[in-house]
């Protein structure tokens, strides 16, 4: 394991290649080791610095000549590809700045800065195509700032319900009974029940799954029901999947991906979980998708950038290389394979399906934090919410978009059946479902968050297990809902309590990101561990928002990096004053019975302890 996490650290310390989109579609030529023979230079943006408000815009400008004779320049472009931005924006012939003939000279864009984008400094490629197919390339440089939009509407009013839901690309919907599963024997049996009784439709999406959960109960549920003719539609993330050690996941990744071998029957013989799944599939009764984040990185449309290291990744690698500022860009990132954002394509760094669902008969769904292991439903603290009602429909009209699109080409067609739109109730409450896929760009889960906490103006209260946040948009909205005067409490784990899992590094990486946190007045959490060395650790695997005292969010989204732009994540926002004060009042509660405060002297006294293990961590950040 050791020896994996240092070929990863090499790899992120490394130079990056590039690709580059240029308009019409499709790769362009390898964009640093382009022809000469079209010039690009005088690259401007103007102005320098601009805010992510939502009121911004930049200027581009360039000259662009061609040093061979009979040829005209075609097309300039800016490449914003690999931002939140995305896509290319076309310059135009500067007015009368270009030659008429061969169309050299000056070329402009105006770009607008939409709200809410990453801050940081941005490099943006500027190409121009000759006549005859010659690329050059030229690069303007400009930044962005976090910068809250002080017209953002309140949380609860139908302003901001409206918003946000074009904003990430979801809607509230109304007359949902909605219940929270705070009890981890009843969030189990409630999963046992709504499998056990379902007669038309079951739809699973989960990141881990032992077979062993509940004595072989669930599985055995899931198995009979299969049989007795109920639709089963399994999504499982291959990588997590055949054993809870790492390093048998590692070993299985790396050489041969996981849907192969369930396909051609050796997963079998390698893990218990299948032997049910494997006879059920080839019976015909179950279908199942376990895909690797290899599958779903080769099944990315082309953007002609996916070897230009996204703008959120070189952010976070140059945070994270703040002991060496002399280092470049390019010595601090490398990548040769088609991963997420520039990063190499390996187990555990890649793409990854993080979702927990279920659903039945298109009537009841369940959403949340726990994953299919006993420790979720005993001793871990989490939380789930069952649904019934209109949003059922929506999630899972999110499972069928996820299926549809990880569906082997190989396996035979299926598409899960979808029902009618379940029932209102009378007097539910507003539910919106938000679902991200950062392989096809779609980041709502991160934008819904974000534009959340940008429009709190009294509290923001979260638990997440860990603080995996070097500089990103995330953390400038946390930082700046804090120096606002926004009452900001985070629920973590200590490190006491991260030594109940296999990553206890996980805690050393929120002490790399506590720092900032707690300078601008965030107050942090961290569980009170069992006195008991020897004992199992109250391990806090929670992910929920409350904002403002009128909306909770639950979900699958940690406070990382990989939620943020890796990962596959759904939350689920309740908009109701009611429902988010009684969170808010249990939040409360924990903190005084289950936690101790991470004051700045504590903090310090961490740091000091723990410094070498910290800087070692912010290599991994991005395994969390």
């Amino acid at each position: 394991m050791k020896k994996y996490l240092l070929s990863i650290s090499l790899f992120l310390v490394f130079s990056a290649t590039g690709v580059l989109a240029q308009p019409g579609g499709g790769p362009a030529k390898d964009a640093y080791a382009l022809c000469p023979l079209v010039v690009v230079k005088d690259e401007k943006a103007t102005p320098a610095s601009v805010s992510n408000d939502g009121t911004a815009s930049i200027g581009i400008r360039c000259t662009v000549f061609s040093t061979r004779p009979n040829t005209r320049i075609t097309a300039v472009w800016a490449d914003f590809s690999h931002t939140l931005m995305g896509g290319i924006t076309t310059l135009s012939p500067a007015p009368r700045a270009t030659v008429s003939g061969s169309a050299e000279g000056s070329y402009e864009a105006v770009a607008a800065i939409p709200l809410l984008v990453d801050a940081g400094t941005y490099r943006i490629p500027i190409l121009a195509r000759d006549s005859a197919g010659n690329l050059g390339q030229g690069r303007a440089v400009f930044s962005v700032a976090f910068r809250r939009n002080p017209a953002m509407p309140a949380i609860g009013t139908s302003a901001f319900m409206k918003k946000i839901g074009r904003f990430a690309n979801g809607s509230f919907v109304g007359g949902n009974r909605v219940e929270v599963l705070d009890s981890g024997p009843k969030a189990l049996e409630r999963r046992l029940s709504m499998v056990r009784n379902a007669r038309r439709q079951i739809n699973l999406e989960c990141y881990t799954f032992d077979q062993g959960l509940a004595d072989g109960k669930f599985m055995d549920h899931l198995l009979e029901r299969a049989r007795a003719g109920v639709e089963v539609n399994v999504v499982l993330n291959a990588d997590t999947q055949v054993s809870t050690s790492p390093l048998s996941t590692l070993r299985l990744s790396t050489h041969e991906l996981l849907g192969n071998l369930i396909r051609d029957g050796k997963a079998a013989a390698t893990d218990p979980l299948f032997k049910g799944l494997l006879s059920s599939m080839r019976a015909g009764e179950m279908h199942v998708i376990v895909p690797s984040g290899r599958d779903i990185a080769a099944k990315k449309p082309p953007s002609g950038a996916e070897r230009v290291p996204d703008h959120w990744l070189s952010r976070s690698a140059i945070s994270a290389a703040r002991a060496k500022p002399t280092a470049s860009l390019s010595e601090q990132i490398r990548s040769r394979y088609q991963g997420p954002g520039g990063l190499p394509a390996l187990p555990l760094l890649d793409y990854a399906v993080h979702e927990k669902i279920l659903l039945a008969d298109g009537k009841s769904a369940l959403v949340g934090g726990r994953n299919l292991e006993d420790r979720y439903f005993t001793r871990w603290l989490d939380s789930d919410l069952y649904l019934e009602g209109p949003v059922v429909g929506e999630i899972a009209g999110g499972f069928a978009k996820t299926w549809n699109y990880l569906h082997p080409p190989d396996a035979p067609p299926h598409s899960p059946a979808r029902f009618g739109a379940p029932a209102t109730e009378e007097g539910g409450l507003s539910v919106m479902f938000v679902q991200s896929a950062p392989w096809n760009r779609n980041y709502s889960a991160l934008k819904a968050l974000v534009f959340s906490i940008a429009a709190c103006r009294k509290s923001f209260l979260a638990y997440s297990q860990y603080l995996a946040l070097s500089d990103c948009l995330l953390k400038d909205a946390i930082i700046d809902a804090a120096r606002r005067g926004v009452n900001v409490e985070i629920i973590t784990n200590s490190a006491e309590t991260s030594r109940e899992t296999s990553f206890a590094t996980g805690y050393f990486i929120s002490l790399n990101a506590m720092g900032d946190l707690i300078r601008a007045g965030v107050k942090i959490h961290e569980m009170r561990p069992n006195p008991n060395p020897k004992a199992p650790q109250p391990y806090m695997h929670q992910k929920e928002f409350l904002f403002d005292s009128q909306m909770a969010a639950m979900g699958s989204f940690n406070l990382s990096l990989r939620s943020s732009y890796i990962e596959s994540e759904n939350i689920a926002f309740v908009s109701d004053p009611a429902f988010a004060a009684n969170r808010e009042a249990l939040f409360r509660s924990r903190v005084k019975s289950l936690t101790r405060p991470v004051t700045k002297s504590r903090y310090d006294a961490l740091c000091q302890a723990h410094k070498t293990r910290m800087e070692a961590a912010r290599l991994v950040t991005l395994l969390f």
